[in-house]
Order: C-alpha cells, then sequence, then structure tokens
C-alpha cells in the first residue's frame, strides 16, 4: 500500500511541476535557445507547408531562400505530428509531459528492475522522481531521457527475460527519438556489451544482438532523408562542411590543459558548467552522497564495484568529451579537421547525453547503502530525496526565466505581427524579410519568408550569399565573424553594436543602433524587401534604408521598427 503512495506522490509531483503550463497556456515561459528559436518553428513549418510526405529533394521555401526537404527530418516523427494536429503550443506542451512521465517510467523501471530490491521503492520512485524533473526542455522527444527506457529492455533482453512489450518500445523509439544526437551513442555502448559477453563470458546472447540490430535498422529507416542527404546527394552542399572551431590554440599543452579541465568541471559542473541537453544537477547533493556512498561501502567491506564502475565511468566519458575536444581546437590538428568531412559534420563527443543516467545509476546506489547501512537512514534518504526534488524545481522555466525574459506568446507576437503583415499588404511568399536584434524565428513562426534562421543543416552557398550583406558588420567584430565562418547555424544579421549571442532586445531594453553597415544591394538581390528590427536604426538613411512604420503591442516583448530599401516602393 505505501509503494502504491510513493508512486502516486511522485506522479503528483512532476504534475505539479507541469502545471504552470497549462495555468498560463501561452504566457508560459519556455526555453528559447535551441527550442523556440530553432527546432519549435522547424517543426511548425514543416507541419503547416503540405510537404511533410514530399520528395526529400524537394525544397521548403520559407527561410534561408529554401531549405531541402531532407534536412527537416523524418515525417515517422511522432513529435512532428503533435503539431500538425494540435497546433505548435500544445504540441511542445504535449511532448514536455511526454518527456517527463517517460523519463520517471524509464528510470524506475531501471532500478526496479536492475539495481534495487523490491522493499526499497523508496529509493526507485524518488531517484526517478528528482530524473524527470530535470531541466531537459531544449531537446525535443525523448532523445535523452528515452535512455533510461531503452537501457532497462536492454538489460532485461540480456538477462533472458524480455516481453512482447519490450520489442514493440524498441520499435516505438525511433520514432520520438534523435538517432545522430543520442542513440548511435547509446547502441554502440551496446554493443560494446555484446561483445563483453561474447569474448569475455563466451555466451552469445542472440535476443541482445538482434535487439540491437532491430533498433539499428529501424533508426537508420526513419532516418532515411539525413541518409540520403549525406551520402547520396551530391546537389547539396551542407552547411555543415564549414564547421569548424572559431577558438583555435596553438600550444598542445595549453589545449590538452584546457580541455582536460573543461571534462573535469563539467563532471562536477551542475547546471551552468554541465553539458546542454544533458544536466544531472549532480554537484550539490549528488557527488556528496556518492562520496558518502563509497566511504559506507568501504566501510562495512560491502560489494561496492557497481558504484565504483559507474563513477569511473562516468568520469571516463567527462575527460573524454575533453580529450576529443582537442585536435577540434589544436592548430596542430587542424588540418586533419579539414581534409575530412565527417570531422566537421559530425559530432564525435556527444555520448556525454548518457551522463545523466550515470548519475543516477550512482545516486541509486549510494543511497540503497545510506539506507541499509547508516543510522536512520531512512530519514536521510527522505532529506536528500526532497532536497534534490526542490533542487530540479529550482531550475523551472518559470523560476530561471522570469526576471526579463518573454513568455511565449510575447516572444512569437502574433497579433503586432498579424498588423505587419496587413500594413506590407501582399503575399508573404512574394518578398523576403531579415529580422535584427531579434530571432528570425520570430517572423518565421507569424508566416514571414525569412533570408535569415537558425538551422544547422542548409546550403552552405546561402551563406556565402548572405555574408555579403553583413559582411562590414562581421568585419568589425571578431567573435561574430569567427562565429559566422566557422559555424553559421545561425545565419543571422549580425551587428556589432550589438552583444554576441543576445537577440532578445525587447521594448524595455530602448536600444540604438548608431553605425549599421549593411549592404543592402546584396539584400536586394536575395530578394529582401524589408527588415524587422527591435531596436531603432539611427543610420538608416545611409544603409539606403528608409523606417515606414513603427509597431507596438501590449502583449508583444517588442517594438518593432518596419525598414525598407529607399525607392522599394510599398504595393498593395
Amino acid at each position: 500500500m505505501r509503494d502504491k503512495y510513493l508512486f502516486y506522490g511522485a506522479i503528483s509531483i512532476i504534475s505539479i511541476y507541469l502545471f504552470p503550463l497549462f495555468l498560463f497556456g501561452e504566457d508560459s515561459l519556455i526555453e528559447i535557445h535551441d527550442t523556440l528559436d530553432y527546432i519549435h518553428v522547424i517543426h511548425k513549418v514543416l507541419a503547416e507547408s503540405g510537404l511533410i510526405f514530399s520528395p526529400t529533394s524537394a525544397t521548403i521555401p520559407n527561410f534561408l531562400n529554401g531549405v531541402p526537404r531532407s534536412t527537416f527530418g523524418s515525417e515517422f516523427n511522432i513529435v512532428l505530428w503533435f503539431y500538425y494536429f494540435f497546433g505548435p503550443f500544445y504540441a511542445e506542451v504535449l511532448q514536455l509531459v511526454c518527456k517527463r512521465f517517460i523519463a520517471f517510467w524509464g528510470m524506475y523501471r531501471l532500478l526496479n528492475n536492475h539495481v534495487i530490491s523490491s522493499d526499497q521503492k523508496l529509493i526507485s520512485v524518488g531517484v526517478a522522481l528528482t530524473f524527470a524533473l530535470l531541466p531537459w526542455n531544449a531537446m525535443q522527444g525523448v532523445t535523452v531521457v528515452g535512455q533510461a527506457l531503452a537501457l532497462d529492455i536492454f538489460l532485461t533482453i540480456r538477462k533472458g527475460k524480455s516481453h512482447w512489450c519490450d520489442w514493440l518500445i524498441i520499435a516505438l523509439l525511433p520514432l520520438a527519438s534523435g538517432f545522430v544526437f543520442s542513440f548511435i551513442f547509446f547502441l554502440f555502448f551496446m554493443t560494446i556489451i555484446w561483445l563483453y559477453d561474447i569474448l569475455i563470458k563466451k555466451d552469445p546472447q542472440v535476443k541482445f544482438i538482434l535487439a540491437i540490430f532491430f533498433m539499428t535498422t529501424l533508426f537508420l529507416g526513419v532516418e532515411y532523408r539525413v541518409l540520403y542527404a549525406m551520402f547520396f546527394d551530391p546537389t547539396f552542399v551542407s552547411v555543415r562542411t564549414e564547421f569548424f572551431s572559431f577558438k583555435i590554440i596553438s600550444s598542445l599543452g595549453h589545449a590538452i590543459f584546457k580541455y582536460m579541465q573543461l571534462g573535469f568541471t563539467r563532471f562536477i559542473g551542475g547546471h551552468t558548467l554541465s553539458f546542454h541537453y544533458a544536466t544531472a544537477l549532480q554537484t550539490l547533493f549528488i557527488i556528496p552522497v556518492a562520496i558518502v556512498g563509497i566511504f559506507i561501502a568501504y566501510d562495512r567491506r560491502l560489494n561496492s564495484k557497481p558504484l565504483i564502475l559507474l563513477v569511473l565511468f562516468s568520469l571516463f566519458l567527462h575527460l573524454s568529451y575533453g580529450i576529443i575536444q582537442i585536435p577540434f581546437h589544436w592548430e596542430g590538428t587542424q588540418w586533419l579537421i579539414k581534409e575530412f568531412e565527417i570531422f566537421r559534420t559530425f559530432r564525435f563527443y556527444r555520448f556525454y547525453f548518457f551522463t545523466p543516467i550515470l548519475w543516477y545509476l550512482i545516486f541509486a546506489f549510494s543511497l540503497k547503502y545510506i539506507l541499509n547501512y547508516s543510522r536512520k537512514g531512512l530519514q536521510v534518504v527522505c532529506i536528500i530525496l526532497a532536497l534534490q526534488t526542490g533542487y530540479a524545481f529550482f531550475y523551472h522555466d518559470e523560476i530561471q526565466q522570469r526576471n526579463n525574459k518573454p513568455t511565449y506568446q510575447a516572444f512569437f507576437a502574433k497579433n503586432q505581427f498579424s498588423a505587419i503583415e496587413q500594413f506590407i499588404g501582399k503575399d508573404k511568399s512574394t518578398y523576403k524579410v531579415v529580422s535584427v536584434g531579434i530571432h528570425p524565428s520570430i517572423a518565421l513562426y507569424n508566416g514571414f519568408y525569412t533570408l535569415d534562421a537558425y538551422h544547422a543543416n542548409y546550403p552552405v552557398e546561402h551563406k556565402h550569399a548572405f555574408r555579403k550583406i553583413i559582411e562590414k558588420e562581421l568585419d568589425k567584430n571578431p567573435k561574430n565573424k569567427a562565429y559566422f565562418d566557422d559555424f553559421a547555424g545561425r545565419c543571422y544579421v549580425f551587428a556589432a553594436e550589438l552583444a554576441h549571442g543576445d537577440w532578445i532586445y525587447t521594448k524595455e531594453r530602448n536600444k540604438k543602433i548608431q553605425n549599421l553597415e549593411l549592404n543592402i544591394e546584396e539584400f536586394k538581390k536575395m530578394g529582401g524587401e524589408y527588415v524587422l528590427s527591435s531596436v531603432k536604426i539611427i543610420n538608416d538613411r545611409k544603409n539606403q534604408l528608409e523606417l515606414i512604420k513603427i509597431f507596438e503591442d501590449e502583449v508583444s516583448a517588442w517594438k518593432i521598427f518596419l525598414y525598407r530599401p529607399i525607392g522599394l516602393e510599398k504595393k498593395i
């Protein structure tokens, strides 16, 4: 009976965590970085394009002067269909809800089936709860959190105890996860386990390798568009082929020290210093608890091998992250990066997406030792779980972003941009816009066709053409120049007078640009007709621009200055 109440209590706490999304609706605060400025709008554009099932070679025309359908991901992605059926906001809410509960269910199953005994449900439920409350928001679907469920299933198959529903989950996970982001590394780790079984234990583990092959095949089938673009489409040259480090280090010793230090910092780093997308919030409580757990195991002569191995494996992955960074940033290996395209287009260090699972397995083992072998172990475990839960709540979007961050509704400013559309009075597909001081995703969300956008895989020729527009601004700021030339996933109008990486110039900031230098002739050649700026451009005339109207809205976070090239008449 007590176990049932523990389970219901955890579900209730997760529901409370999610409740603001339903209470505030579009006045909720949702992660901007890599969500509202990127993948959220990419899904919306594809869902509304009528081109979901179009050929891989088809073009989605809404941004960057047309992007191949192959770069948008698969029509088999469940999250995409959330956007199709429920609209962008509720699709985001639904996938956040699914993510939290799948994280809880997966970690609970993993601990209950392979780590914690059936009479210690407090630990299984409590650790699963804290795992589900981590700040997972940026990564769509269950790309990261689904690994806990997948690991439970693979370990169950390895034990020879699989059920048909386990194989069904293996078949469903590729429909809601990213292969190149995390599961390619997860399946690599499973293959290492299989090799250990067959070479060391002399156990062929036929079902286990079949499960690996089955999931890999499904992922490759789901991601067939990406595979086509990478290996079979000679006409598409991705901007990723020009992804280089913009922080080159000449000294090998300095590079080794810096990135080994980075790896160790990520090992102990908590939220702000840990991995984006894969934050474990391990610093304040999990690491101290792990130290205590190891001490108890040593003092009581317990079998501490699982706990020690997990800690060492986590440390190895974190340090490996730093080691892999070295050839990307050391001057002496740049020839290798330039020679082999795969080193520029694929992120080999993303195995760190697996580290949160390791930290919560470490957490569970340590709590088990504390519960069983310390005085008032039950009370201590309850306090630790409560503290870690509170720590996770502290990083809730409504707490972290409430100051100076726009809500979903204020960010996308639908009424304001509708007024801009009506003022321009033309079919939005007949002209292009760019944004200054705000993310291009806002205009894109509102149906405008943009020359700028955040997209990690688009034709490199557009980057080269767009660079001519902002060339003088890039020359003023070496940081912006390096970022654009060696990355350009954000094909934005970089203004030297605006802070690097800041595209949230709200109306309260009242920022002005004194000396903007854009090549408006190149802008017009690319089809550009309007500039949407959240900052006033003082020298607009010197840029051959004229301010034609200022748009303000109570709900919107922005004050939009609408510019157009001088001599370009407004056609109604």
